[in-house]
């Protein structure tokens, strides 16, 4: 039994237990990931014999491990120089779009002719 916090399955006895922590109102180890995976985030670890980060489907939390909520993936998007169906006028986008068959179906009345590549952005994933 651990003589910090008196519990049964410490792996660290004595002095050097990490289960619990020393002063009150501390978070324990991973408590941060275990409450992001809690409300449905995605676990990844990191696994030193490979060099990166692992998706965990059901994280065991070690406590000599590395764990981190899953980082969302960036989606490029670019403003568009778009035409009004039916005319020759040329204007630019408001919004960002990831490609122009996304900006035609969005807006059914004018046709993407053309990115402009320097208006590129990364977004979020949804």
């Amino acid at each position: 039994m651990c003589k910090q916090c008196k519990c049964e399955d410490c792996s660290f006895p004595g002095d050097g237990c990490i289960l619990e922590p020393k002063a009150k109102n501390v978070p324990r180890v991973h408590a941060d990931c275990i409450k992001a995976w809690a409300d449905g985030a995605e676990i990844q670890s990191y696994e030193v014999r490979l060099g990166n980060w692992v998706d965990q489907k059901n994280p065991h939390f070690f406590l000599d491990k590395r764990y981190r909520v899953k980082p969302k993936e960036k989606v490029k998007k670019w403003r568009y120089v778009i035409r009004l169906i039916g005319t020759d006028r040329l204007v630019v986008s408001g919004n960002y779009y990831s490609s122009g068959d996304e900006f035609n179906t969005k807006v059914p009345d004018f046709l993407a002719v053309e990115k402009i590549q320097c208006t590129m952005k990364e977004f979020d994933s949804d």
